[in-house]
Order: C-alpha cells, then sequence, then structure tokens
C-alpha cells in the first residue's frame, strides 16, 4: 500500500511539473499582467484637458468668419442684381392679371352663365325659405284655430250647462 501511495504522490508531482512546464496557470496570469500595463499606459496618456493644436484657434475662426462674411455678401449681392435684371413689377403684373381676366370674361361664354349661379341659387333658397316659413305659419295658425275652437265650446257647454241648472232651479223654487 506504501508503494501504491508513492506512486501516486510521484504522479502527482509530475502533473504539477507539467503544469509550470506548459504554462497553463503561467499565461493566464502573463496576460493579466499585460492588460494591465495596457490599462496604465491608456491612463497616463490620457489628458482630460482638452489642448488646442499648435496653430492658433482664433487665426482659423478669424478666417472662416471672413470666408462666411464674404459668401454672405457675395450672395446678397447676386440677389440685389437679380433684382435690378428683374424686378418683381407688382403693379404692372397686376394691370396684366386684370386685363386678362376682363378679356376673359368678354370671350367666354360660359363667364357670365357661372357669375350667374350664386343669384339663382339665391332665388331658389329664397323662394323655398318662403314656402316653408308659409307652410309652418299655416300649421301653427291651424292647431291655435283648433285649440281655441276646443276651448270655446267647453266655454259654451260650461254657460249653458249653468243657465239650465239655474233656469231649473228657478221654475221649481
Amino acid at each position: 500500500d506504501d508503494d501504491d501511495n508513492d506512486e501516486e504522490e510521484e504522479l502527482a508531482k509530475d502533473d504539477d511539473d507539467e503544469e509550470t512546464e506548459t504554462g497553463k496557470g503561467g499565461d493566464e496570469v502573463r496576460e493579466s499582467e499585460e492588460e494591465e500595463e495596457i490599462r496604465q499606459e491608456e491612463e497616463e496618456s490620457f489628458d482630460p484637458i482638452p489642448r488646442t493644436p499648435e496653430e492658433s484657434e482664433e487665426k482659423s475662426n478669424d478666417e472662416e468668419d471672413q470666408d462666411l462674411r464674404l459668401s454672405e455678401e457675395a450672395r446678397i449681392q447676386e440677389e440685389e442684381d437679380a433684382n435690378e435684371l428683374y424686378p418683381f413689377r407688382f403693379e404692372e403684373r397686376l394691370r396684366s392679371l386684370e386685363t386678362s381676366f376682363s378679356e376673359y370674361r368678354q370671350t367666354n361664354p360660359f363667364a357670365d352663365a357661372v357669375s350667374a349661379i350664386p343669384g339663382i341659387v339665391q332665388q331658389f333658397m329664397t323662394q323655398q325659405m318662403t314656402e316653408a316659413v308659409q307652410e309652418a305659419v299655416q300649421i301653427q295658425i291651424d292647431w291655435l284655430q283648433d285649440s281655441l275652437q276646443r276651448e270655446n265650446d267647453e266655454f259654451l257647454r260650461n254657460i249653458d250647462e249653468s243657465s239650465s241648472s239655474s233656469s231649473s232651479r228657478n221654475g221649481r223654487g
């Protein structure tokens, strides 16, 4: 049994030696050390304060501003030139449109018919409304006459009953 234990111990020792020779555990240690070094280098090289390039930023801004101003001035000048070459002439265009419309109305036979449509519709609506109002008024008049006639008939009946009852009382008494 002791011999068996000795052999097992030697095999275990050999396994430990092989691990260090193949470097299974060592590779992991080396990799983590390399990662740490890279991280440290990155941290050291990181500069939280922004730096301007050696050329002055003011010079580049002035140049950009000047370029923008020049391009804006050029654009404005082009617009002014275009306005001088092709002015809008609102009054002239308005007169031209009025003349064209007037000629169109004179030459187009449908123009008068189209312009007459609102008047025709108005006349029709007035006639329809007049008839509808007259009909509604007649219905109200008929209803009121019937109602008044019933009240009048009832009143006369009450008078007849009163007079007949009083005459019968007078005749008996």
